[in-house]
């Protein structure tokens, strides 16, 4: 599961995923920190939903 921190002000972002027929499903986050990571959380789970993991790759 991938997991970030910011150094800087210590933000965190965990991302959850599921593989179903060769395309990620509802991605699910957790974020501890200020608005825009939270933003940025609910952004990155709109653009790779529905993707395989070959796109999210590139």
């Amino acid at each position: 599961m991938p997991k970030r921190l910011n150094p800087v002000c210590a933000d965190r972002l965990r991302l959850s995923l599921q593989v179903q027929h060769g395309g990620l499903k509802p991605w699910r986050f957790l974020a501890y920190g200020c608005p825009p990571t939270l933003a940025c959380g609910s952004v990155l789970t709109e653009l790779i939903e529905e993707k395989t993991i070959a796109e999210v790759s590139s």
